[in-house]
Order: C-alpha cells, then sequence, then structure tokens
C-alpha cells in the first residue's frame, strides 16, 4: 500500500509536491527577511554579460556575428560605433556587410569591450592586425597596445637582437657594442638599448628585461641562444658571442 502511494506521489507534477509539503514555522523571536527588491531579483538573476537589447548583427567577410549595440558604442568616433549610433533601437532583416578579414575580428571586437591591450600569441599577424584595426577607425600602437604572452614576448625580443647580431656578424652594430664576452658593460647603454626595441606585442615586457628587471637574465639565455643557433645554421664559426 506504501509502495503504491510513493509511486502516485512520484508522478505528481511538481508544483503539486511543493503543495504537499508542509509548511515549516517561524521560530519564535525571529523575525522574517524582507522579499528582495526586483532590482536585487534581477541583478542576481541576470548577469552582466547577458545585454537586453537588440544586438547589431553584422556579416564580416561573409561570416556572421552579432555584437551587443551598447559594446560598439563605447567606442563612439570608430566606425562601427557610427553604425551602432546610425542603428539606434531599429531592427534590420539583414545583417551590415563588413569587408574585413573575419579572422581578425574576435580581436577588434575584444577592442570594443576592454579597449587596450588586446592579447594575442604569436600565431597572430600583428601587423595585419592592425590594419584591421585601422579599417574600422582603431589606431593602436602595435608594440603597447598588442600584448604577446610573456614568454613568447621574450622569445620575440631576443629574436629580433640575434637578427640584428647576424646582420653584421664579424663587426657588431654600434649599438651592441655596450656588450662584452662576460655579460652586460654598461648598464645605461643597455637600457637605452632595450628602449629602442620596437617588436609588436612586447611593450609590456621592456621594462622587465632592462639591467634591472627581474626578467633580464632570461633574456640573455634566450639571446645567446638564438646567436648559437644562428650560427649553427649559417656555418659561421667567427660569430661573436655577444653573451656567455
Amino acid at each position: 500500500m506504501l509502495k503504491h502511494a510513493f509511486i502516485s506521489c512520484a508522478a505528481l507534477p511538481l508544483i503539486a509536491l511543493i503543495s504537499l509539503t508542509p509548511a515549516i514555522p517561524a521560530l519564535a523571536g525571529t523575525p522574517e527577511a524582507p522579499p528582495p527588491s526586483p532590482a536585487v531579483v534581477q541583478q542576481l538573476s541576470l548577469p552582466s554579460l547577458m545585454v537586453q537589447e537588440q544586438p547589431v548583427r553584422l556579416d564580416v567577410g561573409g561570416q556572421p556575428f552579432a555584437v551587443a549595440r551598447s559594446t560598439l558604442a563605447k567606442h563612439p568616433d570608430t566606425v562601427l560605433g557610427q553604425l551602432a549610433s546610425q542603428l539606434g533601437t531599429s531592427k534590420r532583416d539583414q545583417p551590415v556587410f563588413i569587408d574585413a578579414d573575419p579572422a581578425y575580428f574576435p580581436y577588434v571586437v575584444d577592442y570594443y569591450r576592454f579597449g587596450a591591450p588586446i592579447y594575442v600569441d604569436r600565431s597572430v599577424d600583428i601587423r595585419k592586425l592592425v590594419r584591421e584595426l585601422s579599417l574600422v577607425g582603431i589606431a593602436i600602437d602595435e608594440v603597447r597596445d598588442i600584448q604577446l604572452p610573456k614568454q613568447e614576448a621574450l622569445q620575440a625580443l631576443a629574436d629580433r637582437v640575434a637578427e640584428e647580431l647576424y646582420a653584421d656578424m664579424n663587426l657588431r652594430p654600434r649599438e651592441l657594442r655596450i656588450f662584452d664576452e662576460s655579460g652586460l658593460k654598461i648598464k645605461s647603454q643597455y637600457d637605452s638599448f632595450v628602449s629602442s626595441l620596437t617588436v609588436p606585442g612586447t611593450g609590456a615586457y621592456l621594462d622587465s628585461i632592462k639591467s634591472d628587471g627581474q626578467d633580464r637574465e632570461s633574456f640573455l639565455m634566450l639571446v645567446d641562444e638564438r646567436t648559437r643557433r644562428t650560427r649553427v645554421a649559417t656555418g659561421s664559426a667567427n660569430f661573436v658571442r655577444p653573451f656567455i
């Protein structure tokens, strides 16, 4: 009998089961908490990333995108910011076509959402990304406003220094004569040289590889590794090692 009663209860709709649950009386002397205001309920149930508005529908090089109008409006002086302003709250049956590379457009949207820096890895052609950003009226510094992961940035900087050393194998470039066989020679000249490096995506790490920077030793080891590799690949026995 109890088994049949349990089965019949399980078959009831959820709301019916709730109505069968006895109410628990409040403890004497304990004030009941007031119901939350509608604003609080909305804040808890609607995360900030869920935007209650008609998105701007775009066709970027044949690939569909939908971006919140308020996101594009953060940069009103750009092409897409002006587009969002012109569309207002009106609905369009067809997306707006943008003649751009869809592979780079997510980075463009990231800039509208968060501003600089734009985080990328070395698989991204930074110069092409800068060009795609310029198409929509966004002008950025490719060294400072685009940021590679730390280790990739140090490798890119070391590659640049090794290239400059390889360009003049027997005589070091004038700015690199600050190095000697035992390491750094003149700190101020070294720091000036580091500041002159213009490698896209590395600006955030230049201070860390200066003479008093925490990543200087790692950077010098990477440069040494790349100069060794270049010497072996080119068969240049007389290549001058700038570091030990």
